[in-house]
């Protein structure tokens, strides 16, 4: 029994097992961005994972979404692209789980968490310390038409990004695993818009369409009349001097006051009388 016992321990050693191998999974960067009424009147959560360097590949991650969030928006592996996942409820949390074969992957939902108070909005996003994490950063967008954005944690960066919008962020740096972070924010909003709508509202094809001079139209359609015309001058000029090389036709007799000539009656050369074609076009002489 004892033999069995200690073959057994061996065997385990040998293979390594899911539990412990998910436990060593730590994760080098975790960017979490929050949208809050992108392109939905909701949060949209972001996750930008980066896996330490001494995970094995490919592994198998889980993360826990809020239960009311439904399916994932979306679940990315860095090499692959949308990647299948699995989601199994937990009481109040849903885990997403999905295979990865790069240190990088994605992650994003919609929280319907976001709430609204006549024209006050507030959301509190919870990490709830899945993984071990080196360096823990956060952005949050400000809506287009938002007011008086507060956000606790402080975050200490702002700038405009390419869109127009406002990006908040902060390095929060290092959490051991198990340890939750909170991120809360309110902001002041008078409409129900999105910001994705009144981004598009703010367009300026006009201005792309008035740096085209007027009369660059006039110009091309001037220039390519002209070129018409010289085509057709050419192909005429070119037809006419091809038609000068050929001969007219003639029609002789033969003439009664010289013996012995004959003019051909195609193009008009003078032959012998014995000859039966004509030295120049080739045609048979007429007798």
């Amino acid at each position: 029994m004892t033999r069995i016992v200690v073959l057994s321990l061996i065997i385990l050693s040998l293979v390594p097992g899911s539990a412990s191998a998910q436990e060593a999974i730590s994760l080098d960067t975790l960017q979490v961005d929050l949208w809050p009424e992108f392109d939905k009147p909701e949060m949209l959560v972001i996750y930008r994972i980066q896996l330490s360097e001494d995970v094995q590949l490919p592994t198998t991650l889980s993360f826990r979404i809020p239960v009311d969030a439904g399916e994932p928006n979306a679940v990315a592996d860095g090499e692959l692209g949308d990647t299948d996942y699995e989601r199994r409820v937990e009481g109040s949390w849903a885990i997403i789980t999905f295979t990865t074969s790069s240190l990088f992957a994605q992650l994003e939902y919609y929280d319907p968490g976001l709430t609204k108070e006549g024209n006050t909005r507030r959301f509190t996003y919870t990490w709830p310390g899945d993984y071990q994490v080196n360096n823990l950063r956060m952005s949050v967008q400000q809506p287009y038409d938002a007011q008086s954005l507060s956000i606790f944690p402080l975050m200490g960066s702002s700038q405009s990004g390419d869109d127009g919008l406002m990006y908040h962020s902060a390095n929060f740096g290092s959490l051991s695993e198990g340890q939750e972070f909170e991120l809360t924010l309110e902001y002041q909003k008078a409409s129900d818009a999105l910001s994705i709508s009144l981004l598009a509202a703010q367009g300026q094809p006009d201005a792309q369409v008035s740096e085209t001079p007027e009369w660059l139209p006039w110009l091309i359609g001037v220039v390519g009349i002209g070129l018409i015309g010289y085509g057709v001058y050419s192909y005429t000029q070119g037809a006419q001097r091809k038609s000068g090389y050929r001969r007219s036709p003639r029609v002789r007799t033969r003439s009664a006051g010289r013996k012995g000539s004959v003019y051909c009656h195609n193009c008009g050369t003078q032959s012998q009388a014995e000859d039966k074609f004509c030295r120049d076009c080739g045609v048979k002489l007429r007798s």
